[in-house]
């Protein structure tokens, strides 16, 4: 589940940063995927709740496209920095979910 709005978000990006955590091992042979969402030319401002998306997730393995996954969407709020989780984690997550199959790990832009 996703946080809602600023203050929750803030609370977990703090939580995870406290939190002990074992190091990652990647698998041997992994498939990676990536996802990147994009909006459409000509809005203006900072980017707001609603805003028209389409969102995509690939799955490379060995070199090879596996699976990939396309879809339209809107922003889940407005543009705030260090807080792009609510405007695009939805988005990324679904499109990520679709893919068959699932990823051993996944890339995200996170500017």
């Amino acid at each position: 589940m996703w946080p809602v709005d600023p203050q929750e978000l803030m609370a977990l990006q703090l939580e995870l940063a406290a939190a002990a955590t074992e190091s990652w091992r990647p698998p041997v042979d992994p498939s990676v995927a990536a996802c990147w969402v994009s909006f459409p030319r000509g809005l203006t401002g900072r980017g707001g709740p609603g805003d028209p998306a389409w969102t995509a997730a690939v799955t490379m393995h060995r070199g090879r496209v596996v699976a990939r996954h396309e879809q339209r969407g809107a922003a889940g709020a407005a543009y705030g920095p260090g807080l792009l989780a609510l405007r695009l984690g939805p988005m990324c997550e679904a499109a990520v979910r679709a893919l068959r199959p699932l990823p051993d790990m996944v890339l995200v832009d996170a500017t």
